[in-house]
């Protein structure tokens, strides 16, 4: 599962603890959010049925997204298709134990490729595209990474 993405103007976005992500609604409208967890993209009907749950893209063009791997943590960025958003699913506004609204989104994931797999090491991947005319997702399929690491060379003696 992604953990982080690159803007196409440098930008790092996560979801550390405290920072907001901006979105866009289907409607146009900005709105700030704090990244928490993710959604399948298997199971967006669900997440959209749910009372006041949302889709909305990043506000922010994606160049990039880093994806720590399953079997050792390592963090590898790979590039994204030109123009993409990534999708999340926002939840209604919550109000905190000190009074102060706030509203979660989870990222909307896909299962990853076998080429994603291979280089990222994580069976889940970001959804990528645009909002289509009637607020639909229009996916974009993901950039094939590169061939992933040679295995670190063992002990010659």
């Amino acid at each position: 599962m992604p953990h982080c993405f690159r803007t196409i103007d440098g930008k790092i976005r996560s979801a550390a603890k405290g920072s907001l992500t901006p979105f866009v609604q289907r409607d146009g409208t900005l709105v700030e959010a704090q990244w928490a967890g993710s959604a399948q993209s298997e199971k967006l009907g669900w997440w959209e049925r749910k009372p006041g749950y949302q889709l909305v893209r990043t506000a922010e063009l994606v160049a990039e997204i880093g994806i720590k791997a399953e079997d050792d943590n390592e963090l590898n960025w790979g590039a994204v298709p030109a123009g993409a958003y990534m999708f999340f699913i926002l939840q209604p506004v919550t109000v905190g134990k000190n009074g102060e609204p706030y509203r979660l989104a989870q990222l909307v994931t896909a299962e990853a490729t076998p080429a994603e797999f291979a280089f990222f090491r994580d069976t889940r991947s970001a959804l990528f595209g645009v909002f289509g005319p009637e607020g639909q997702i229009l996916k974009m399929e993901p950039l094939e990474p590169p061939p992933p690491k040679p295995p670190p060379q063992g002990e010659l003696f």
